[in-house]
């Protein structure tokens, strides 16, 4: 399973933790999968999908 960090995820869309925070609360940016208290991190999958769906809906 590829797994991608918080810091991945800020180079990715070059943006900042709030920035990425925003996007969980207004615009459907998937969870992270990581247990309570660890560091974030995401499957790769789910970010793709999140990717395709809000190109598709631009």
């Amino acid at each position: 399973m590829d797994v991608l960090t918080i810091n991945d995820l800020l180079s990715r869309y070059k943006i900042g933790r709030q920035s990425l925070w925003r996007w969980r609360r207004k615009h459907g940016f998937p969870s992270p999968i990581s247990p309570l208290n660890a560091r974030p991190f995401w499957r790769k999958i789910d970010i793709e999908a999140w990717e395709s769906s809000n190109i598709l809906a631009a």
